[in-house]
């Protein structure tokens, strides 16, 4: 649909993607925060090797595996190819995907809502300081600031809002978890849907050619089977 249609996704343009994005994740904190007790979320909070298991994966375990591929792709695909996929592997997952996701999988939304809000802000450090490591350059990460700013408006305060508004409306999330459920995949289908319109646009998918295009397709679905694996093994431990 992007691909077809990128103009009203892509930004500036009339669906105003730069404000759906943030009023997604804020839909997702709020509907989470309302239906999620104090007590789940405290829980989830403490859950510290819950939180050295995903936060050690997102950037050491992953980055890891991205200067291996690096090293095992060098000459087979274009330099800018091989520095995406390495970017792609030291950067957090994206918050709102990282909460609706744990959601549809029935697992930890507690545990998933405070490591999405960690990772983002661990990513502001450590996500310039391996892609500078690769680039052979000096790491200049963003100033902690606005970017806690953002975190809190946009993910705390939604989930305070929900927690505050729980006496009222938690029988409501109870009673319709499914409809929760959909707001999130349909939450997750527009963002990403506005993330391919702006690639569209830019003709990021253009200059490489189908087999370089189909390579990199077949590289993260192993490179997603490879850590599904590899951090399955150790929540086992």
């Amino acid at each position: 649909v992007a691909w077809a249609f990128p103009g009203p996704g892509a930004a500036g343009g009339w669906m105003q993607p730069e404000l759906l994005t943030k009023g997604g994740v804020a839909l997702i904190f709020f509907l989470h925060g309302v239906a999620l007790s104090f007590a789940a979320l405290r829980a989830g909070a403490l859950n510290w090797p819950l939180h050295a298991l995903i936060q050690g994966s997102t950037f050491l375990l992953f980055p890891l595996i991205g200067l291996a591929l690096g090293a095992a792709l060098a000459g087979r695909v274009a330099p800018d190819l091989n520095l995406g996929l390495f970017y792609l592997c030291a950067l957090p997952s994206t918050v709102a995907s990282s909460v609706a996701m744990t959601a549809a999988a029935r697992g930890d939304v507690a545990g998933a809502v405070f490591n999405a809000t960690l990772s983002s802000l661990l990513g502001v450090v450590l996500t310039p300081l391996w892609v500078a490591f690769v680039m052979k350059a000096s790491g200049q990460a963003q100033p902690l600031g606005p970017v806690i700013l953002d975190l809190v408006r946009w993910l705390v305060l939604p989930l305070v809002v929900g927690q505050l508004l729980r006496p009222w409306l938690g029988a409501w999330a109870l009673r319709n978890k499914s409809r929760i459920g959909l707001a999130d995949r349909a939450t997750i289908l527009l963002l990403v849907y506005t993330s391919f319109c702006d690639s569209f646009q830019q003709g990021v998918w253009s200059g490489h050619g189908v087999g370089q295009l189909l390579l990199i397709a077949g590289v993260c679905v192993a490179l997603f089977a490879v850590v599904m694996v590899l951090t399955s093994g150790a929540a086992h431990v």
